[in-house]
């Protein structure tokens, strides 16, 4: 499975000044998804966040399905397993 996918970056979005990587899935030769990986530090100035929501914003507004995964590293969450 893995060799018969096609991977691409978002160029677009991977432009921005946040901590995230963005790239589409191919599905078929026009169909794909996007997926983000984001992280968020405790420490990111509000500039950074902005940027980070402005890229969901443009992934989103291309009418695709979208994945995002983000790390928040809240260390007061306690998650019990």
């Amino acid at each position: 499975m893995r060799n018969t996918l096609q991977v691409a970056e978002c160029d677009r979005v991977n432009s921005k000044l946040c901590e995230s990587i963005w790239c589409k899935i191919y599905i078929d030769k026009t169909r794909y998804f996007v997926v983000d990986v984001c992280y968020c530090s405790q420490e990111a100035e509000e500039s950074e966040l902005c940027e980070m929501f402005e890229c969901i914003k443009i992934a989103c507004d291309n009418n695709r399905s979208v994945l995002i995964m983000v790390e928040f590293n809240y260390p007061d969450i306690a998650a019990s397993i």
